[in-house]
């Protein structure tokens, strides 16, 4: 099993990379403390020590800090990522949607999906274009498809 502090500090990178979009102080402690995981001296402590670790990083902006993830903090949690156990995953998952900060953004294989719809879509439109060119002439008065069979 891996040290708890350890955890916690990687718990608060994979919180910052499923979130998206920095994340208040006030919103990382919350996760631990109303998940019951740890108390809150112990998750300031984590955010200072990722902080200056350069696994993340803050800004301060009108009295307000926000942390968000490094690039440095990026491939520590591919390394470490398997620390975080399944439990812990859901508790995130949880978190986020509870407090309506999962991203916005569809899945990648919605975005796919939507892309090949158009590309088929203009394929098809180009096909029917160049089969029967008079129903696509801005002129034209005669009826999509009129002609066929006769």
């Amino acid at each position: 099993m891996a040290e708890p502090t350890m955890i916690y500090k990687i718990t608060i990178l994979e919180l910052l990379q499923r979130s998206g979009f920095p994340l208040s102080n006030s919103q990382i402690t919350d996760f631990f403390l109303e998940g019951d995981l740890t108390d809150y001296f112990t998750a300031q402590q984590a955010i200072s020590d990722d902080e200056d670790a350069g696994l993340i990083v803050s800004t301060t902006n009108h009295n307000n800090t926000t942390y968000s993830i490094t690039e440095e903090g990026k491939k520590t949690l591919e390394l470490f990522k398997e620390k975080i156990t399944p439990a812990l995953s859901k508790d995130i998952n949880k978190y986020l949607k509870a407090n309506s900060i999962i991203p916005t953004r569809p899945p990648i294989s919605r975005r796919i999906e939507a892309v090949m719809w158009y590309s088929f879509a203009s394929l098809k439109m180009m096909c029917l274009q160049w089969i029967y060119p008079s129903m696509w002439h801005p002129r034209s008065r005669q009826r999509p498809f009129a002609t066929i069979g006769k």
